[in-house]
């Protein structure tokens, strides 16, 4: 019973929005980037795995740490 237990509140705390990533995609399906969760930022990255920005909660960062603009704006950073 207690293994059970231990099994979901491992699956909740993996499904939580702190471990989930987003995939971007184009219409034909192919990957265009991909945001993912570290720590209390969004991260925004290209399909080639290269940073391009952050968003902190409130602002909206480039990957020089320039502020874009207020809001999430992180897909405007892809090319």
């Amino acid at each position: 019973m207690i293994k059970v237990l231990a099994f979901i509140l491992l699956l909740v705390i993996m499904c939580s929005p702190a471990f989930a990533n987003q995939v971007l995609k184009d219409k034909y399906g192919t990957k265009i980037g991909e945001i993912k969760t570290e720590s209390n930022r969004e991260v925004i990255y290209d399909k080639y795995g290269t940073r391009l920005g952050y968003f902190d909660g409130k602002y909206t960062y480039d990957k020089y740490g320039s502020r874009i603009g207020e809001g999430n704006l992180l897909t405007t950073l892809l090319r």
